[in-house]
């Protein structure tokens, strides 16, 4: 972070955060750099404390209040769920309006790797890196190649 804290306003265009110790970071340099920040929080911690088991530990107080200010600072909040944007609002009193769902994939019409591409890809990778051309795994299924 250090390399990039020195750089002027409107170098950056937004700052997209994940989870709550970067969404602390990232509300610091948004507003250093005059930025929207767009935060996924990914897990919440009163979420976690809504669905405790009996002797389980809590998440801590100083986790609630840092994900509260994240989500109060944040200009956009990315779920990947509506179940996740409902337990924003809900539990985190988000703006419904600051709220969108993007669910996670890929969408396979538009990237279909070809399996001889990704084969030769994964071989030069594991020559480059020094590795053996294959390695032998072993799974619950059996015994595999990769």
């Amino acid at each position: 972070m250090r390399a990039w804290a020195g750089r002027r306003p409107g170098h950056y265009g937004l700052l997209h955060s994940h989870y709550g110790l970067s969404g602390h970071v990232g509300r610091l340099a948004a507003e250093r750099w005059g930025v929207p920040l767009v935060h996924t929080m990914h897990t919440m911690a009163k979420v976690k404390n809504a669905a405790l088991a009996a002797g389980d530990t809590p998440e801590p107080a100083a986790r609630v209040a840092g994900e509260t200010q994240i989500v109060a600072a944040a200009d956009r909040l990315i779920a990947n769920t509506g179940s996740e944007a409902a337990e924003l609002i809900r539990h985190y009193d988000a703006d419904a309006e600051r709220v969108t769902v993007v669910h996670p994939g890929v969408n396979l019409d538009c990237f279909r790797p070809d399996a001889a591409g990704v084969l030769a890809g994964r071989a030069a990778a594991r020559l480059r890196l020094g590795l053996p051309p294959t390695r032998w795994s072993r799974c619950s299924r059996g015994v595999f190649s990769t």
